[in-house]
């Protein structure tokens, strides 16, 4: 059984992780709404932004300590969100040298993020590391995308006469998926910190009690 000083040594790495890992979420999402503000700048502020993403996964997927890691670093979901934290950064850096069409790329593009997202998003709940109910943060996250791609799907084909208001939904629908993945996920994320270290503090507390 850990002692007091491994528990706070625990809490402290766990609180510090989700922190960092948060406010790189946050970044990213500064990030993403630049680059949409200020186009001449647009490229370089959108790889920034991936690199930010996958420090952000990576912290959360390995953690400062083992049970900092929001998968207990549990190999099918640590493999998982370093797909998921690789996959766009080398989306860009290859669209920087060798643009891509859009045809059956993108098909394989989107099964690439649907399926480590998801892979991941329940290896967090079966963890049991983050606490309630924070811990289903990323599955309505990609709730809210798969919404948000069925919804593209719909206006394209509703809308497909009127290519302006069609792109200015599916823009807006594009927006709100980021803007969950990235802002509300990074909220989460501190507030989960706040709330693990709360009941880390309280079992500290009991524990020191016992052995006294």
């Amino acid at each position: 059984m850990p002692n007091v000083s491994e528990r706070s040594a625990q809490m402290t790495a766990t609180r510090t992780t989700w922190i960092l890992g948060g406010s790189a979420l946050i970044l990213t999402g500064v990030l993403g709404l630049l680059s949409s503000a200020f186009l001449g700048a647009s490229t370089f502020l959108q790889t920034l932004a991936c690199f930010t993403y996958l420090i952000a996964v990576l912290l959360f997927a390995f953690g400062l300590h083992p049970r900092a890691s929001v998968v207990d670093r549990r190999p099918l979901g640590m493999t998982a969100m370093l797909v998921f934290g690789v996959w766009p950064l080398l989306i860009q850096l290859i669209g920087l040298v060798a643009p891509m069409g859009a045809g059956g790329f993108a098909n394989v593009d989107i099964t690439v993020r649907l399926a480590s997202a998801t892979i991941a998003a329940v290896q967090i709940v079966r963890a049991g590391v983050v606490p309630q109910p924070w811990q289903w943060a990323p599955l309505w996250v990609l709730a809210i995308a798969a919404a948000g791609y069925f919804f593209q799907g719909v206006l394209g084909v509703a809308l497909g006469a009127d290519l302006p208001a069609s792109t200015d939904y599916v823009i807006l629908l594009g927006y709100l998926g980021n803007l969950a993945g990235t802002f509300g996920l990074g909220i989460a994320a501190l507030v989960a910190s706040i709330r693990k270290n709360g009941d880390a503090t309280v079992q500290i507390l009991k524990f020191e009690q016992t052995d006294s």
